[in-house]
């Protein structure tokens, strides 16, 4: 599992802070990039990570394009296999240690410094990949020689003053950078209206995440990579740049890799992404590609569907453009000599290999059409069949579109609701259900036998029997009103489902439509839990003073009757009337006053150690780490 690093988020908020000052005239802006990746789980007890080295090398090539050597840090601890495929880097990385992370922070600040003090520009990037999880309610990270904390985190990212920061993480639960899940806290599922406290608190910094909640590391062996890793950077390297200006926007990568999962079945391997540019602006350049040092590679007006790999056969673009539209694509020079682009049928699902052309050393100098390049032979290739309709739907301008007008009228997203959260929330409510039937079953059948207990006794009484000490026929018509109440009472319980048991076939019903988001039915199924439970609540503290003063006021009753009234058959029939009316009190006022189950299990599900949800009004923030279900997310914490 990949983790999401929500603690730089903070700490990113307050070198933003902190190194926003007034700029000079206009110059090259500088960027600093810092990735972290780390295969192993020495602690965690996981299985390694394949590919994390490998996108950690990956996105170094693809910052060395917008900024200098010394200017991305890479600590990562490359396996055999991806020493062979990077040699060039070999060199360059350093194990992901404690002390390696405060050595590459304090020499990108000491850089970032420098570029402020010029008046220029400083943007940084922050990337991490690798393993990490939660102990005691407080997350983590692993690197080689232990855990990196929230302290370690915000003391590192203060070091850097950026002008704008921007935060790509592939991992799993990584929505709650923003928006952590907190210990006590009401809900699992967060949507788009609770993301916009970013904007709020880190003014400054854009983030770009995958929102997964399944512990599975989606890799993929074809890819060589992280699944939400290859798409960003297919799209950073150009694929998403819709309107064709050399600037990759945040609205334009997440439209990107949205619509280049869109045709995968499993929901389990679809991308889902989160982004938010700096101030909320999803307009805001994520990835300027105008001055980038590489190859440009020009796509033609047709329909085109490419892949584009280096001389070691790794993908490095995947792209699916619309017809009537242009794409130029850019290849880190380091990596595009006896590289070749794969032209695949784009009317295919399986996307089977048309035409193979072999990027030369010549095609350095300018943009080359891709038509252009050299024909190589073909070599028998495909992808994956669970995942062969990755990029299936082409992008460009009209896609682009097309997208941001569904977005904007499709219901809130909600992130980081896994299959074990909807499974566990299936269970809360068939428990729920069960115990609201068996008390409207055991309630019901007691109501109906205490009617007809009473109406038994009123036809008794109507049956002329002579009573010394009251008027029998008075006496059996009250019996048998009372009668009626407890058997109406009693017919409604057993045949009317609580709101409990409702809610868990609603949830049945909803879960087994393939056309339902999953994540929503639980969030919004969760949302009814809470309100119902409030519901109930408040309803029990109206009832409950009503139950006792019905029994004070039967007591009352009864007292003034015995002492006031001569006549012994009235006050026979007052005391009866007003014993069945006590009675009902006592049973209303006791069992008003305690919890219901409804009541008693939503408690149970907030205080669970296990599931750790938002709070509904956020406190002020703090700065800790938080456990997410089947993952962990590193959360905000102190005062901005």
């Amino acid at each position: 599992m990949k983790l999401g690093m929500a603690a730089a988020m903070a700490a990113l908020a307050v070198a933003v802070a902190s190194g926003a000052r007034a700029q000079g005239p206009a110059s090259a802006p500088m960027v600093l990039a810092l990735i972290v990746t780390n295969n192993r789980s020495a602690e965690l007890g996981r299985p390694e990570l394949q590919y994390a080295d490998d996108d950690g090398a990956k996105y170094y090539e693809v910052f060395r394009m917008v900024a200098g050597a010394d200017d991305v840090a890479l600590l990562t601890d490359f396996d055999r296999d991806s020493t062979r495929l990077f040699p060039e880097l070999a060199s360059i990385p350093h194990e992901p240690t404690r002390a390696a992370v405060s050595a590459a922070t304090e020499r990108l600040a000491a850089r970032a410094h420098r570029a402020v003090e010029e008046g220029r520009r400083v943007d940084f990037y922050f990337v991490f990949a690798g393993h990490g999880d939660v102990d005691h309610g407080r997350g983590f990270l692993e690197l080689r020689d232990g855990r990196l904390e929230s302290d370690d985190i915000e003391s590192m990212v203060k070091r850097v003053a950026a002008t704008r920061a921007h935060v790509i993480l592939d991992s799993c639960n990584s929505f709650f950078v923003v928006n952590p899940r907190r210990p006590g806290g009401r809900r699992i599922a967060v949507t788009e209206e609770a993301a916009r406290n970013l904007s709020d608190r880190l003014p400054n910094v854009g983030v770009l995440l995958s929102t997964s909640a399944e512990a599975e590391v989606f890799e993929w062996s074809e890819l060589q990579s992280g699944i939400f890793s290859h798409a960003v950077r297919s799209g950073l390297l150009g694929g998403a740049d819709a309107d064709g200006d050399g600037r990759v926007t945040y609205d334009e990568i997440r439209g990107f890799v949205d619509v280049a999962g869109a045709d995968v079945d499993n929901p389990l391997y679809r991308p889902k992404v989160f982004a938010r540019g700096p101030n909320g602006h999803g307009d805001e350049p994520i990835f300027d590609l105008s001055a980038a040092r590489a190859v440009l590679l020009d796509l033609g007006p047709g329909e085109q569907r490419v892949t584009v790999r280096d001389v070691q056969e790794l993908p490095w673009i995947d792209v699916h453009k619309e017809p009537g539209t242009t794409i130029r694509l850019r290849m880190p020079r380091d990596r595009a000599v006896g590289a070749s682009v794969d032209e695949r049928n784009p009317a295919s699902p399986a996307a089977p290999l048309v035409e193979r052309r072999s990027i030369g050393a010549g095609d350095e100098g300018g943009p080359v059409s891709i038509a252009a390049l050299q024909l190589a032979p073909l070599e028998a290739r495909g992808p994956n069949d669970v995942l062969a309709r990755l990029f299936a739907s082409p992008f460009g301008p009209h896609a682009f579109a097309a997208w941001q007008n569904r977005v904007a009228h499709d219901a809130e997203p909600v992130y980081g609701i896994s299959a074990e959260d909807g499974e566990r929330m299936r269970l809360l409510l068939f428990q729920v259900a069960d115990m609201q039937r068996q008390w409207r079953h055991g309630g019901g059948s007691m109501s109906l036998a205490i009617g007809a207990g009473l109406a038994a006794g009123g036809v008794w009484m109507l049956t002329d029997h002579a009573l010394p000490l009251a008027d029998p026929r008075a006496l059996g018509d009250l019996l048998l009103v009372d009668a009626g109440g407890f058997a109406i009472v009693g017919a409604l319980a057993l045949s009317m489902p609580r709101d409990g048991e409702t809610l868990y076939e609603d949830y049945l019903r909803d879960m087994a439509d393939p056309s339902v988001d999953g994540a929503r039915v639980v969030a919004r199924t969760e949302q009814r839990l809470f309100d119902m439970a409030d519901a109930s609540r408040r309803t029990r503290r109206v009832l409950a003073p009503v139950g006792w003063s019905m029994v004070v006021g039967s007591a009352g009753v009864f007292a003034a009757e015995e002492i006031s009234d001569p006549n012994p058959k009235r006050r026979l029939e007052i005391g009866v009337a007003s014993g069945i009316f006590g009675v009902c009190g006592l049973v209303l006022g006791t069992f008003s006053s305690m919890p219901t189950p409804l009541e008693r299990m939503v408690d149970v599900w907030s205080s669970d150690p296990s599931i750790q949800r938002l709070p509904r009004t956020p406190e002020r923030p703090t700065v800790g780490f938080f456990p997410v279900l089947r993952g962990g997310a590193m959360g905000l914490t102190g005062e901005f």
